[in-house]
């Protein structure tokens, strides 16, 4: 047995040894590179600090520079009656800024009503980010409560996969068989244009100035369409019109 143990080893020598060896690879002598840290030298604007949606507590513990209104809904934010869309994150719904309103506008609703957002900001010294919608449809009503407006009916469409277990009208858009439900815009949606968002910028100022006199100064156009646009926008961007997937 040691006998032919030694007979592999010189034989797995032999072989390796055999082989013949790889070429050198050149080496690339790449790029030149040079920092002057004393050059064109500002001060960072704080500006690109912040957070999102923060709390008037926590805000003013930080001493927040920038506090950003934003999110998937508020692309879909219809701020002349104070609601939103919930898109794919939950079952398409019209969503009011706040339920017990005694009207759809709420002044001081505890989730996207946009004037006690700023409010808030101006109370703790935090500039505010405000998002405008850029998808061109916006939540067209918004219910004091159940039951909410919603993009997939199911009274129109029964073969979903999933429904709102509060509101079981509302469904996810997306067919058993793994399709996707085929969308109107328009049965939660009111299409708008450029002038709803200068409306909304000039709604702004009225109300807490100009920018250079105090008032907002900050605005973000649109919020990851991909991830709500289905029901508005069918065909996705750099994919075939058949594909199924989520967004």
């Amino acid at each position: 047995m040691r006998r032919a143990r030694t007979l592999l080893a010189i034989v797995a020598t032999i072989a390796v040894g055999a082989l013949p060896a790889a070429p050198a690879l050149a080496v690339s002598p790449g790029p030149t590179l040079s920092v002057n840290g004393s050059a064109d030298q500002h001060a960072i604007s704080p500006d690109i600090y912040g957070m999102n949606l923060a709390s008037a507590g926590l805000a003013k513990q930080l001493n927040l520079p920038v506090d950003r209104w934003g999110g998937n809904t508020t692309d879909t934010y219809n701020w002349k009656i104070g609601s939103s869309n919930t898109g794919n994150d939950y079952y398409f719904e019209n969503i009011p800024d706040c339920f017990d309103a005694p009207t759809y506008t709420c002044d001081d609703g505890p989730k996207y009503g946009y004037r006690a957002f700023v409010r808030k900001d101006e109370s703790v010294g935090a500039d505010t980010l405000m998002t405008v919608p850029m998808m061109g449809w916006v939540a067209k009503d918004g219910k004091a409560n159940h039951p909410f407006t919603c993009g997939y009916s199911r009274s129109v469409f029964e073969n979903q996969k999933s429904f709102d277990p509060y509101d079981k009208d509302c469904g996810n858009g997306e067919e058993v068989g793994g399709g996707l439900v085929p969308s109107q815009p328009s049965r939660d949606r009111m299409q708008i244009n450029a002038s709803f968002d200068g409306e909304w910028v000039k709604k702004l100022q009225s109300l807490y100035g100009s920018a250079a006199d105090g008032g907002v100064r900050l605005y973000e156009l649109g919020n990851e369409p991909a991830l709500t646009r289905r029901p508005r926008h069918t065909t996705s961007c750099g994919r075939s019109r058949g594909t199924t997937g989520r967004r």
